[in-house]
């Protein structure tokens, strides 16, 4: 299955690329919004839009935070955007539907 991204400003927009060749579709925060545009703006436009948002952004956790924004959040700043892709993709395999997945998830580094 596939999901709608939205990669927030702080992830690579190739991982965009990589992610469409992976069968998602994606958007970057960088060319879906204005530039500079802040946490409030991002969460809503991936509410309205039907996207998951994929970020090293911890601002964007906790229960009260976003409550109906799922978020995947990676930790491994090193990871290239085809790993970013790569660990989102491994996580269709145990929630294959997005709408499935819990409200924050934590993406593994290990993409073997």
């Amino acid at each position: 299955m596939a999901y709608r991204v939205l990669c927030d400003e702080n992830v690579d927009p190739q991982t965009v690329q990589y992610l469409g060749r992976d069968g998602h579709e994606a958007a970057h925060v960088g060319t879906a919004l204005p530039l500079s545009v802040g946490d409030d703006e991002i969460a809503a436009h991936a509410r309205e839009n039907g996207y998951v948002v994929l970020t090293n952004d911890t601002d964007f956790l906790g229960p009260s935070v976003y409550p109906d924004v799922t978020v995947l959040l990676y930790t491994d700043h090193r990871a290239s955007a085809h790993e970013l892709a790569a660990m989102v993709s491994e996580l269709t395999t145990y929630y294959p539907s997005q709408d499935d997945l819990p409200r924050e998830n934590y993406p593994s580094g290990k993409t073997d």
